[in-house]
């Protein structure tokens, strides 16, 4: 190969010994490997490879929830549990006590598709939350959810308050904001 500082006569093309080694290293790089190594932050889970002990973990447990690609009352059903304890590959999860969603018939329906889509065999032995000896203090995908839209929400009617403007109308007006009258809206 012939280096890039004699292929030009430009001065702006040519390179200075110190920038020709960094310049070589770049071009015996794989194509795409600056690609390859953030993709590989977010790459894929194995699932038939996956040892269910490792759905303890939370964020590997919302990734299931999104690789099986259900809807409606299932995918609802799935966001408000949580991965407690595993034997073999039998997961036991926690679910509110509160929520209407659960029942056998889908649990059966989720490990079904677990097995067909992701060829991920698991069963679930699921469990109802009790509030009282709640060891445990993570909180569901949908409890998550939950307190994040809480959170945005409040911070959207602290700024709307503070805005000169609201401020100016109220003490002009001698107006007064409904409380909880403030609403976020997500763009979708």
């Amino acid at each position: 190969d012939v280096p890039k500082s004699s292929q030009s006569n430009t001065p702006q093309d040519a390179k200075t010994p110190s920038q020709e080694p960094q310049e070589s290293a770049k071009s015996q790089e794989q194509p795409g490997s600056e690609e390859q190594e953030s993709e590989s932050n977010t790459a894929q889970i194995k699932w038939s490879e996956l040892d269910c002990a490792e759905l303890l973990d939370q964020s590997k447990w919302e990734t299931l929830i999104k690789d099986l690609q259900v809807d409606g009352v299932q995918r609802e059903m799935l966001k408000h549990m949580v991965p407690k304890s595993v034997n073999g590959n039998v997961l036991e999860m926690q679910i509110s006590s509160g929520t209407a969603y659960f029942s056998e018939d889908r649990m059966k329906r989720v490990e079904d598709i677990c097995h067909s889509k992701l060829n991920l065999k698991i069963r679930f032995k699921v469990v109802k939350d009790d509030q009282k000896n709640k060891k445990d203090n993570r909180e569901s995908l949908a409890a998550r959810e939950q307190r994040m839209s809480q959170e945005q929400t409040e911070c959207t009617q602290e700024e709307f308050l503070k805005d000169p403007v609201v401020q100016e109308l109220v003490s002009v007006f001698d107006g007064k904001v409904k409380e909880n009258s403030i609403k976020t809206y997500s763009k979708h």
